[in-house]
């Protein structure tokens, strides 16, 4: 019988329970947590899911609330907080906790789904790692308007009954996709929304060079990439993301 999970130590921060560790013990924990029969996700908001938050959009502030492992995704949310002394959690990007997963956690034997990314990335994924049971579905765009895709991701991630399901479908719907699937009470292991992890970590989409990400620098490397897609995310969400920071320190 698996052991219990030890306790969580978290750090209260913008109304949510942030996990408050460094990146090698929240992997750590998450393979513990793949072991066990029960299903807990994991969320990384950035500096736009947090925006996301303050209007109230899809639900968010109920969709970080249920989950189980809440990481901060921003050094650029982090190094404002830091600045107006609000007490902030570690950051652990999503792109480099699902790469240490795989480098640290995941063997041959892993079981894994993947409910999003593409074709093409799937395939190196399982050849560089080497996978032997690795399933991957891909829902349509618009899933969080389309209840049977959204049923149909649920049902692959119940059937896959994996140690590990990546589910990079985007924000908000991830999480929404999560969360459905930890409410049948049937599922297993742990589900990470990832966004586009699975695609940097494969190289089919490129990601900032490491000297930008040290920098807190990669959302101008991303919007220089694709500006079109990403001028909005990053010079509007964005900005009224660290605008909730500022207001949370104003209140305390």
């Amino acid at each position: 019988m698996p052991l219990p999970l030890p306790p969580v130590p978290r750090l209260r921060f913008l109304g949510f329970d942030f996990v408050d560790l460094p990146m090698a013990e929240v992997v750590r924990l998450i393979a513990q947590a793949a072991t066990q029969p029960v299903f807990r996700y994991v969320a990384t908001p950035n500096a736009s899911h947090l925006s996301m938050l303050d209007e109230g959009k899809g639900g968010m502030r109920a969709l970080f609330a249920r989950a189980d492992f809440l990481l901060l995704d921003s050094r650029v949310v982090r190094l404002v907080a830091r600045l107006v002394r609000l007490p902030a959690p570690p950051v652990v990007p999503g792109s480099d906790l699902v790469a240490t997963v795989f480098a640290d956690a995941v063997t041959e034997d892993t079981t894994i789904c993947v409910i999003g990314s593409r074709p093409d990335a799937i395939a190196i994924l399982r050849q560089r790692y080497r996978l032997k049971h690795l399933v991957h579905h891909e829902p349509p765009w618009g899933l969080a308007t389309n209840p049977e895709a959204m049923a149909a991701a649920v049902a692959a991630a119940l059937a896959a009954a994996a140690d590990y399901t990546f589910i990079a479908v985007g924000s908000p719907q991830g999480e929404a996709l999560a969360l459905r699937i930890a409410a049948t009470g049937q599922a297993r292991g742990v589900g990470l929304c990832c966004g586009a992890a699975i695609d940097f970590l494969t190289g089919t989409q490129r990601r900032a060079p490491k000297l930008m990400r040290s920098l807190s620098l990669e959302w101008a490397y991303r919007l220089a990439m694709n500006p079109r897609r990403m001028l909005r995310r990053y010079l509007v969400d964005s900005t009224a993301g660290l605008a909730l920071v500022l207001r949370a320190a104003l209140h305390r």
